[in-house]
C-alpha cells in the first residue's frame, strides 16, 4: 500500500483549525480522521455522496453550536461507516445461515472509552469490522501493536484499505482478514470489539463459539460488546465493569477494571 496521502491537507486547513477550536481530546482526533477520509480524492470520487455529510459538519463548525457539531460529526461518522456495505451472494448466504446482521455503526462513545484499555502493546480485533472504520480510528487515536479487522465482505475490506491509506496507517499495524468470524483466528488479541453480529436466537452457535474462545483466555482481555449477547455465556470468567445500555465492557475476573467513569453516548 502506498504511504502517500491523496488528500490535499492544505485545502482543509480552515476545517482542521475549526475542529481544534470546537472539539477537544480524542473527539478532536476522531473528527480530523473522518475529514481526512472524506476529503481523500480516491474516496471522494468513488463515493460523491460523502460531500453532503462533510458539508453539514463543516457548516456546524462555523455555527459554533456544540450539539449541532456533535450531531453533524456523528452523521459524517455513520456515512463513512456504511460505505462499501455490499455482499456477494455467497457472503449473504453465510450471513443468513447463522442469522447474521449486516454492518452497523457502534458509535463514537466506545472509541472514547477505549482510552482506558488500549496500550502500545495491545492487539485489537474487530469481529465483523465492516470497512474497518472503528478499528482504524482506534489505531489512529491510540497507536498500538496491531489491529485485526475480520470481515466476510471482500468489498468492505477493499473500502477499508482506502480508508487506511487516507489516514496514513502503516500496513504492519493493520491486518485485514477476509473470513467469517467463526473461521478466523484472533487468539493473540487482548482487546475485542464486537457489535452483535447475529440475532440472539439464530446466532446462538456463533455466540457459543466466541464465548468458548474467550473463556480460554489466560492473559488480561477486554471485551467491548455493543448490543451484547455474550454476558450469560461468559459470566463467572468476566466481570462487567461498564454498562450504559448500549455498550458493555468486560474484563477477566482476575483483573480489575481500570476506570470508573461515565461518558455521554455519541
Amino acid at each position: 500500500m502506498r504511504s502517500g496521502r491523496q488528500v490535499n491537507e492544505s485545502a482543509r486547513k480552515d476545517t482542521y483549525d475549526l475542529i481544534k477550536k470546537r472539539l477537544f481530546g480524542e473527539l478532536c482526533l476522531i473528527a480530523i480522521g473522518l475529514v481526512r477520509i472524506a476529503t481523500d480524492n480516491t474516496i471522494r470520487n468513488e463515493f460523491p455522496e460523502i460531500a453532503i455529510s462533510l458539508k453539514t459538519f463543516e457548516d456546524s463548525l462555523k455555527n459554533d453550536d456544540a450539539e449541532d457539531v456533535e450531531e453533524a460529526l456523528s452523521g459524517l461518522y455513520v456515512r463513512l461507516h456504511n460505505l462499501g456495505s455490499t455482499y456477494t451472494q455467497e457472503e449473504r448466504e453465510v450471513i443468513q445461515k447463522k442469522g447474521g446482521y449486516h454492518c452497523y455503526p457502534g458509535g463514537l462513545s466506545p472509541i472514547l472509552l477505549a482510552r482506558n484499555f488500549i496500550s502500545r502493546d495491545s492487539v485489537v480485533v474487530d469481529l465483523g469490522s465492516g470497512n474497518g472504520l472503528q478499528g482504524l480510528l482506534l489505531q489512529q487515536i491510540y497507536p498500538h501493536k496491531k489491529t485485526i479487522q475480520i470481515e466476510i465482505s471482500g468489498e468492505m475490506i477493499r473500502v477499508g484499505r482506502l480508508y487506511q491509506n487516507a489516514l496514513g496507517i502503516e500496513d504492519k499495524r493493520i491486518e485485514w482478514v477476509n473470513k467469517d468470524i467463526l473461521n478466523a483466528s484472533y487468539d493473540e488479541a487482548d482487546f475485542i470489539y464486537i457489535y452483535r453480529p447475529a440475532r440472539p436466537v439464530e446466532g446462538k452457535d456463533l455466540y457459543k463459539s466466541i464465548a468458548g474462545r474467550l473463556l480460554k483466555k489466560e492473559k488480561k482481555t477486554t471485551i467491548f460488546s455493543v448490543a451484547d449477547c455474550l454476558a450469560p455465556l461468559i459470566a463467572g470468567s468476566f466481570n462487567i465493569c461498564y454498562d450504559d445500555g448500549h455498550l458493555k465492557i468486560f474484563v477477566n475476573y482476575r483483573f480489575s477494571c481500570p476506570f470508573s467513569v461515565s461518558v455521554k453516548k455519541i
